[in-house]
């Protein structure tokens, strides 16, 4: 198989527990670099808490951001984005009022307003390094839609799944809830995800999707990792994100994203492995 492109998620792919990039990693980066292959990342972070990965990369091209929300060149300039329909928005930013919901928004990279910090959510500053407490986001919603919009905590996802039980306009939703007492409901636009932003972006370049190969960890992956030529999931993905992809790694390897590229016959050999 010839690969042009290789798209990369960060959190639980190319970073590792400690949310850094292994050395392996960053060698491997380089040397399909080296050999004329582009890299993207695609992740759901934002420009502002992913540039300092970026730019220790030594990566030039477009990044996908916030889950497809945004995609952004190599100084974070906007390129193209999808926010949130406003009706949506506005109901879920007066229901959290209404309520007294542990609520957040963001409107742009590392520009993100919260209703108030939860009290039964313990990542809050690892999740949120750029959120300012504000108080109510209706004002602010109504002036701009948001990019998404986050309930924190299970006294805020309860109550908001009871308040919208059918759903939102234009709107898909996510139940984060790794632990029983961290949960986090997201709320985006319909139209986006991370296999959308990264067709079009290979559209804009004459790339086939059989040239592509994506790495993930998670069903935020999922249209990314199918939508590709070569999906590859790490091994902490969910079993039905696993199903879909060509290649699964393994739990026990510390530098999965340059062992598959191995694998994949795409890097001969890579220092540390």
């Amino acid at each position: 198989m010839s690969y042009r492109l290789i798209a990369l998620d960060l959190d639980g792919t190319l970073l590792n527990a400690a949310a850094q990039v292994p050395q392996v990693h960053k060698a491997a980066v380089r040397q399909a670099m080296a050999q004329g292959l582009e890299i993207i990342i695609v992740t759901g972070r934002s420009w502002g808490e992913m540039e300092l990965f970026y730019r220790d990369l030594g990566l030039t091209t477009p990044a996908i951001t916030l889950l497809g929300a945004q995609v952004v060149d190599g100084h974070g300039h906007l390129i193209w984005e999808q926010r949130m329909d406003p009706a949506a928005a506005a109901a879920v930013a007066n229901a959290a009022d209404a309520g007294g919901w542990a609520l957040s928004a963001v409107f742009d990279s590392g520009v993100a307003h919260a209703t108030r910090r939860p009290h039964d959510f313990t990542h809050w500053e690892q999740w949120n390094p750029f959120t300012h407490i504000s108080g109510s986001l209706a004002p602010r919603v109504a002036v701009q839609s948001p990019l998404f919009i986050a309930a924190y905590g299970k006294q805020a996802c309860d109550a908001c799944l009871a308040e919208f039980p059918a759903g939102l306009p234009a709107t898909q939703w996510d139940l984060h809830a790794p632990q029983p007492d961290d949960m986090a409901l997201f709320y985006w636009h319909r139209e986006v995800d991370k296999g959308r932003a990264l067709a079009a972006f290979c559209a804009g370049r004459g790339i086939q999707a059989a040239e592509v190969v994506a790495l993930g960890d998670s069903t935020g992956d999922l249209a990314m990792l199918r939508w590709a030529g070569t999906g590859v999931a790490m091994a902490v993905a969910p079993p039905h994100v696993q199903a879909e992809c060509a290649l699964v790694t393994a739990a026990d390897d510390p530098h999965p994203v340059a062992t598959a590229l191995q694998r994949l016959g795409i890097l001969s050999a890579v220092p540390g492995i």
